[in-house]
């Protein structure tokens, strides 16, 4: 028998995700497709829905890392710029 520690997709988890987000229907989400090990070729998705967010982490569980913005954005875009609002602040201790 194969041992594998591959991890099934969670649907309920990343919609328990998203909506732990709880960003608004008129913001966006930024969803990040990072190929690894570096150097690697870095995707961008920006939704507007649960359905679309669990679509795209969907298809790339497994194959890519998948990263998520935590704060919402007003438009698609990428930097600092493009947050409508901050509602989380990482940090580590």
């Amino acid at each position: 028998m194969k041992n594998s520690t591959k991890q099934k997709f969670n649907e309920t988890d990343v919609q328990h995700f998203y909506r732990w987000l709880n960003h608004g229907q008129d913001e966006y989400t930024e969803i990040r497709i990072i190929k690894w090990p570096p150097p690697g070729e870095v995707k961008q998705f920006w939704v507007q829905n649960e359905k679309d967010f669990i679509k795209i982490c969907k298809k790339w569980s497994g194959k890519r890392q998948v990263y998520c913005g935590l704060n919402p954005r007003f438009r698609e875009g990428g930097t600092n710029e493009d947050v409508a609002r901050v509602i989380v602040i990482p940090f580590a201790l």
